[in-house]
């Protein structure tokens, strides 16, 4: 499969400057955010104190995941 990229737009000068739009900023993530906070997680430890902090009192001999 090819990649398209449309074309530049050329946007009318503003203020004797030129504007011109591309598409390529390569690639783009929608979870940059949740990097971070995991990160941030990774270094504080947090959910691993938590974790630790539950309790389960089911018997785990019994307890199957699928």
């Amino acid at each position: 499969m090819t990649d398209y990229l449309p074309s530049p737009i050329c946007l009318p000068a503003f203020k004797g400057r030129k504007f011109e739009i591309n598409f390529e900023g390569g690639d783009v993530t929608s979870d940059g955010s949740i990097l971070l906070l995991q990160q941030m997680d990774r270094k504080l430890g947090l959910t691993k104190k938590i974790a630790g902090r539950l309790c389960d009192p089911r018997d785990p001999s019994r307890v199957k995941h699928d």
